[in-house]
């Protein structure tokens, strides 16, 4: 399967979307017997309902049923709410997978959560000077509600992950909620053979009165689920970080800052 080429005028665009009097919007799913390339595409579900509270709008890139190379380049995968629907996941599984200048994001501006991104090669995974984000931030409608809560971003892969010149994310601002926040961000997870990390920052950030505690960012274990959504299983073989930052943070709306960074 082919999505847009990279000499294309325009960006070969796949949605699906419901507005804030709608029912819920729709998932995208692509998948083939062999091969999946992006070169130049925008995938994207938008839930804007104010009362839909159905299925997440997920967004899924399955190559030969995960036994196939995918690639995704100069392309767009975003799942997003504005309203109480949960914004999708975004989900790649292939042997082979390499994203190269590209966003992938699950983000909500309203009371519905932000889904998780999960991307999964049974072989070598490649990313490059993109960027992979959850996010949580005020509902546009309503900036006094407590925006729903970030999912994780979690990168697998059988062989080596290689990361450079990219952002991996989860963030959380509830600033304008009322009392102090119930939302948090999402862990990071990368877990892999052999990881390499250059010229990367991965970060997770709550910003809220009272904010919750970042989330967690582990790297070189399996991705698994904690009493507490933590990130836990076994280490990689070997892990090198170049030239990167790795970050959790959280800020108090009183300015009083917890942080980490290594």
């Amino acid at each position: 399967v082919q999505l847009g080429l990279a000499g294309d005028a325009s960006k070969t665009t796949v949605s699906s979307s419901a507005g804030s009097g709608a029912g819920t919007a729709g998932k995208v799913a692509v998948s083939s017997g062999g091969a999946i390339a992006l070169g130049k595409a925008d995938i994207e579900t938008t839930a804007g309902s104010s009362t839909a509270t159905g299925v997440a709008a997920s967004i899924t890139l399955t190559a030969a049923n995960g036994a196939g190379a995918l690639s995704v380049a100069n392309s767009t995968l975003n799942a997003s709410t504005s309203g109480t629907q949960t914004a999708g996941d975004v989900d790649l599984h292939g042997s082979e997978v390499t994203v190269g200048n590209s966003t992938l994001e699950s983000a909500t501006t309203g009371v519905g959560l932000a889904g998780l991104i999960y991307a999964k090669a049974l072989g070598d995974f490649s990313v490059s000077g993109s960027t992979l984000s959850t996010r949580a931030s005020e509902p546009v409608s309503a900036p006094a509600l407590d925006p729903g809560s970030a999912g994780p971003v979690t990168l697998l892969a059988g062989g080596t992950l290689s990361v450079s010149g990219s952002t991996i994310t989860s963030s959380y601002d509830g600033t304008g909620a009322p009392g102090g926040a119930s939302g948090f961000p999402g862990f990071v997870s990368l877990d892999a053979q052999a990881i390499d990390l250059k010229q990367t920052a991965i970060t997770t950030t709550s910003t809220a009165t009272d904010a919750q505690s970042p989330g967690e960012i582990s790297v070189g274990a399996l991705a698994g689920q904690g009493s507490e959504g933590s990130p836990v299983g076994t280490l990689a073989n070997t892990v090198t970080i170049d030239d990167s930052t790795i970050t959790a943070a959280r800020t108090d709306a009183d300015d009083l800052d917890e942080a980490a960074t290594e």
